[in-house]
């Protein structure tokens, strides 16, 4: 082998080693999330105490409303990702599609939501946002269909976090004019990312119920 040789093959080595080490800073693997079930509450203040009773729900819309035009549905999407070589970090989006064409305005504190895993790991908070534009909490008139992003992030272990996850709870809620309701909602792996933009058909949504 000549000198020049030697050259180009340490220079393409050089290369493939960068290329390498850029593909897995980049690599990632994406899982999605469809609601499961769900179990609400109705919260009221009595002599002021809070107290939280069972509620029934259709598609996470209480009973007493699920015959008006108001329609709640949510879907989650988790990406694990080499943040550096061997860190990873995963990063959980939920989205929550609001339908209000009721005559109550619905408020959601999308900066109050949590989220933990199957094996009770958390995750953090990172950011929230109303139809693109970051908020903390979002009101909902009537005659509007909106979009609520939440984004949590946390630490990984490897970059197939994402796939070994089996379930997620989303611990949630929302007013309906004066009264309020909260969720503990259990996601498992299903959707896609059709799915996760456009929401779950309505015929689907409105099957869950608690």
């Amino acid at each position: 082998m000549t000198g020049r040789e030697h050259g180009f093959r340490a220079g393409f080595l050089v290369l493939a080693a960068i290329a390498s080490s850029v593909a897995g800073c980049a690599s990632s693997s994406h899982s999605y999330f469809m609601p499961a079930r769900t179990r609400g509450t109705a919260l009221t203040m009595e002599s002021a105490r809070e107290i939280a009773e069972p509620v029934r729900t259709r598609g996470f819309v209480p009973a007493d409303h699920a015959t008006e035009p108001l329609r709640i549905g949510c879907a989650a999407r988790l990406r694990t990702e080499a943040a550096a070589p061997g860190a990873y970090m995963s990063t959980l989006s939920v989205r929550v599609w609001v339908i209000n064409y009721s005559n109550a305005r619905v408020e959601l504190r999308p900066s109050e939501f949590r989220v933990i895993d199957d094996l009770e790991r958390p995750f953090a908070l990172s950011s929230t946002a109303l139809d693109g534009r970051e908020t903390g909490v979002a009101l909902i008139a009537p005659g509007r269909r909106v979009a609520v992003d939440l984004v949590f992030r946390r630490s990984a272990a490897s970059a197939d976090e994402s796939e070994s996850v089996r379930s997620l709870r989303l611990l949630w809620g929302f007013r309906i004019g004066d009264e309020e309701y909260r969720h503990e909602t259990t996601f498992e792996p299903g959707g896609s990312e059709r799915n996760y933009h456009h929401g779950p058909r309505p015929s689907l949504a409105a099957r869950l119920s608690s």
